[in-house]
């Protein structure tokens, strides 16, 4: 996709957004670790230097196999803000007879250049080539701060969702976890 350039309130004449490339990754990096920085995640067992490890090696090998899409925002030549996609392929649902979903993730602005449309420009380049992609439903999870950009776009809150972190439910040793499953 070709730069865009989209004037936005309170920037330089004019905000560039862009695909993210392969020679991104470390920009990326450095704003994912700034977002779990900012949301109090990085504490407990994993290391910032084992995620920045493990978010190069992910980045690196995703984006050029074409399974991770991102872009980034620059205000006169600085990042100022990245977005993410990734798709999933499951079974035709009523609602969704493609069965292709986009997950929205790695949404961050800096916090000097918030409320400042970054966020919202950025989102729209996801919406838009998941549209192209034949996405038929788009999800993410979203801070108190950026709920209101996504709801402005049509998203709604489902509280629906449930999750188990797989590594420590077979740490623990869960029954009916451990025992053999007859693939007959």
């Amino acid at each position: 996709m070709a730069p865009r350039g989209e004037p936005l309130g309170g920037l330089g004449a004019v905000m560039e957004v862009r695909a993210a490339t392969v020679q991104d990754v470390e920009t990326l990096v450095r704003l994912r670790i700034e977002m779990f920085r900012e949301m109090g995640w990085l504490t407990g067992s994993v290391t910032e230097a084992d995620l920045i490890t493990a978010s190069r090696e992910y980045f690196s090998a995703m984006i050029p196999a074409r399974r991770f899409f991102a872009w980034l925002a620059a205000d006169d030549g600085k990042i100022v803000g990245s977005s993410g996609l990734i798709f999933l392929f499951k079974p035709p649902t009523p609602d969704n007879m493609s069965g292709r979903e986009g997950y929205i993730m790695n949404m961050y602005t800096l916090p000097e250049y918030r409320r400042r449309g970054v966020a919202t420009a950025l989102l729209g380049e996801c919406v838009r080539f998941a549209r192209s992609m034949g996405a038929g439903r788009l999800s993410l999870h979203a801070s108190s701060l950026g709920k209101p950009v996504y709801q402005k776009f049509g998203f709604v809150d489902s509280r629906g969702e449930m999750r188990m972190a797989v590594d420590a439910v077979q740490r623990r040793g869960e029954p009916g976890l451990t025992r053999e499953v007859s693939r007959e």
